[in-house]
């Protein structure tokens, strides 16, 4: 009867190692899909924040264009008053 209770213990023990070594395995994968999928975030990260310096450096160059259209249709439309302006002088100019 102590033999059989042994018998049992001893396979009871072999089980475990087993799973044991199978758990630790498991361990490991996974361990190392964390460490990668963690490198993967930084990448991200990192991706993502040159992707928004991007944006917003695209954002200041928009921005600066716009006031250069903007600056250009208010010379152009100084430029029409003005030359009516000097045409008119220079007709009484000439009158005179």
């Amino acid at each position: 009867m102590l033999n059989e209770a042994l018998l049992k213990l001893e396979q009871v023990v072999d089980r475990m190692i087993e799973e044991n070594h199978s758990l630790t395995s498991q361990i490991q994968q996974v361990s190392q899909e964390r460490d990668q999928l963690a490198d993967k975030l930084k990448q991200l990260e990192s991706d993502n924040e040159t992707l928004l310096i991007d944006g917003m450096e695209q954002e200041e160059k928009q921005e600066q264009t716009l006031d250069r259209i903007k600056a250009m249709l208010n010379r152009f439309d100084d430029s029409e008053t003005t030359p009516n302006n000097t045409n008119q002088e220079t007709q009484q100019t000439i009158d005179l």
